[in-house]
């Protein structure tokens, strides 16, 4: 799954590996990376959005 993520969208080896973790656990990640609001299967929350700042994420 790394490897497919880092070629679909030209992600660097070290970021796909967190986000493939991510996807196999389940997990939501934080961030401000706007690049990870376009990977299909993974649940991004912006760290605005987690601090309540109100800009929205891509879960649910």
């Amino acid at each position: 799954m790394t490897i497919e993520i880092r070629k679909e969208y030209g992600i660097k080896l070290p970021d796909s590996i967190i986000y493939a973790t991510a996807m196999v656990n389940g997990a939501t990640l934080i961030s401000n990376d706007k690049q990870l609001f376009k990977i299909v299967g993974l649940d991004v929350v912006s760290l605005e959005a987690f601090c309540g700042y109100g800009i929205p994420s891509n879960s649910g």
